[in-house]
């Protein structure tokens, strides 16, 4: 079985912090339309997370084609759209509570062997707050604003809209 290994720590991309939501996360987490997670290691300085191997890599790297690749058919967009959408969907309503991704884009929609999209890059995705009837979650705006939401924006507040406008994004 071949396997992606994803290394945090001091001499990988992301930190402690990020390794711990996503495991948590991932540990509580079965959709066809999320990468798989198959195990971790935490081990004194090496953190790694261990997920199924997507072989065509990101959606980013073959919306408009380049070299290597022909750009996809309106066919195919309109699949992986689909299916990025049930993922998603799936973080809102089916698990055990309602998770907001905060870092939907081309580069975190991974498309397999079939072309079936998978969400990947859960690090820094948070649970909805408890008792919230509209799943919102209070957060501190970056100072740097990259297709964020203008309702977040504006509010300070992340809902189930947030995603779904950054989802749009990626596609147009």
């Amino acid at each position: 079985m071949a396997v992606t290994i994803e290394r945090f720590g001091p001499f990988g991309l992301r930190g402690g912090r990020e390794f711990r939501t996503e495991v948590q996360l991932l540990c509580q987490l079965r959709h066809p339309n999320l990468v798989s997670f198959i195990g971790f290691c935490d081990e004194e300085d090496e953190k790694l997370l261990v997920y199924e191997y997507i072989s065509n890599g990101s959606l980013d790297k073959h919306l408009y084609g380049n070299r290597s690749n022909d750009p996809l058919s309106w066919k195919q967009r309109l699949t992986i759209c689909s299916g990025a959408a049930r993922g998603l969907h799936y973080l809102r309503s089916g698990a055990k509570h309602s998770i907001i991704h905060r870092n939907i884009r081309s580069r975190n929609i991974l498309l397999d062997d079939e072309w079936n999209p998978k969400l990947s890059d859960l690090s820094l995705s948070k649970m909805s707050q408890a008792g919230s009837p509209t799943g919102s979650l209070n957060i501190k705006i970056p100072v740097t604003v990259v297709h964020m939401d203008p309702e977040c924006y504006i509010t300070g507040r992340m809902t189930r809209k947030t995603d779904v406008y950054a989802f749009w994004d990626c596609f147009v």
